[in-house]
């Protein structure tokens, strides 16, 4: 570990974050820390890494520990943030060495991924990141004219932060995709500044809907959680478009229902976009999540396997090797490379086109 590297304390953690606000959020009314509660958490200080130079801290990046729930089983998720280096320090490396050793970090805690979110595409390529995963992203402006406005049956609109935190956990616990939270991590969220809160209600009180637009200076306009049936969401958003006018929604690929919903009834704009940088840590365990996932599709011949440095697809007792372990990433979360998979047989080319991409996302403010 490069010595330089230091964890906060809780006498310099002040200095800290007016480093961060100096250099991340200089021109808003609130701390880096309220934005991101968990990531900033006491019980986080030691995967908050910086580097000091002659005293005056320079460089700093995280890490933040998510257990993400899928149908393809818990993948043990290291998430990098706040990755930023003193405008009159950069070009030194100060970064890579952060982010190398939060990577290293989080390969020792048994991590089986790492992702992180950045416009650095050659920076983090070096680093063994790629670009992959997908999202659904709508830009929603209002009701189609053939479709009429959706009595709510009595239910009623709350516009306000004032919800019981274990409502929305309950919500967001059905979601196929999403992070394993605690009562306590989602009543830090709902304090986040610069956030529209949006709920549905049944007449005897019960939460039917609710939507999060906003995260500080991040996601403007944007609904990044959400939780409820497609119904109760529709009448929702309907409310949101009239009350605030036209949104962007962001959401996992795995909402089909919804997203399809939504295509019928508003009139919006979709693309599917990216998720994120992510690199595999745990290669093993990757591999033996990819074999049961297979099994549960009555794909029995095919695998994924590792020898040395090499990547391998195995079908019916045949090895394909793969040109590295970023390829992978891509075959296992998408987007797919077609040519990755053109020269093998048809019927392997079919059970992979089964079996990926695995579903996986990150929800708003599981951001760190």
């Amino acid at each position: 570990m490069n010595s330089n590297i230091k964890s906060p304390t809780e006498q310099n953690f002040k200095t800290l974050i007016s480093f961060l606000n100096k250099n991340l959020r200089p021109n808003v009314e609130w701390s880096i820390n309220s934005e991101y509660p968990v990531a900033f958490s006491g019980f986080n200080l030691n995967n908050i890494k910086f580097i000091e130079e002659r005293g005056e801290i320079v460089s700093h990046a995280l890490l933040k520990y998510l257990m993400i729930k899928t149908p393809v089983g818990l993948f043990k998720v290291a998430v990098i943030g706040s990755v930023v280096t003193d405008k009159n320090h950069q070009k030194k490396g100060l970064a890579h060495t952060l982010v190398n050793n939060l990577t290293e970090q989080a390969k020792k805690d048994n991590c089986d991924i790492c992702i992180l979110w950045s416009d650095l595409d050659r920076f983090y390529n070096k680093h063994g990141f790629e670009l992959a995963g997908s999202e659904e992203h709508l830009n929603i402006k209002g009701l189609k004219e053939n479709i009429s406005q959706v009595n709510t049956g009595g239910s009623i609109f709350q516009d306000s932060k004032n919800i019981d935190p274990a409502l929305i956990l309950k919500l967001f616990s059905n979601h196929l995709v999403g992070s394993v939270r605690s009562i306590k991590e989602v009543a830090s969220y709902l304090k986040i500044p610069n956030t529209n809160i949006y709920s549905l209600w049944s007449p005897d009180k019960t939460l039917q809907a609710y939507a999060i637009q906003g995260r500080g200076l991040d996601l403007p306009n944007v609904i990044h959680e959400w939780g409820g049936n497609v119904p109760h969401l529709t009448q929702l958003f309907q409310h949101i478009i009239q009350k605030n006018g036209p949104f962007q929604l962001i959401t996992s690929s795995t909402a089909t229902n919804l997203v399809g919903t939504i295509k019928n009834k508003f009139v919006c704009e979709h693309d599917t976009r990216t998720l994120g940088y992510i690199k595999i840590l745990n290669t093993q365990n990757i591999h033996f999540k990819v074999l049961r996932w297979a099994r549960v599709h009555g794909e029995y011949h095919l695998q994924t396997f590792s020898q040395g440095d090499s990547v391998y697809l195995r079908y019916k007792s045949k090895n394909y090797q793969l040109p590295n372990e970023q390829a992978l990433t891509r075959l296992l979360w998408g987007p797919l490379d077609r040519a990755l998979i053109s020269n093998l047989p048809e019927d392997m080319q079919d059970a992979i086109l089964k079996v990926f991409p695995l579903p996986m996302w990150i929800w708003g403010w599981d951001i760190a």
